[in-house]
């Protein structure tokens, strides 16, 4: 099986180290050690309706 490539700016991969990033039956999920600001959806989107 081929993997995939990920491309990151230098930077912000500083910042966010370690990334990794899953496969899931919804998707890529990316975790970090980057904290993102406040937005629409606190600190989960398990809902679905982020940000509506």
């Amino acid at each position: 099986m081929r993997g995939f490539t990920f491309i990151m700016d230098k930077e912000l991969y500083g910042q966010a180290k370690p990334v990794k990033v899953d496969l899931s039956y919804m998707g890529f999920n990316v975790t970090s050690n980057l904290v993102l600001g406040g937005g629409g959806c606190g600190s989960s989107c398990s809902s679905g309706s982020c940000g509506s």
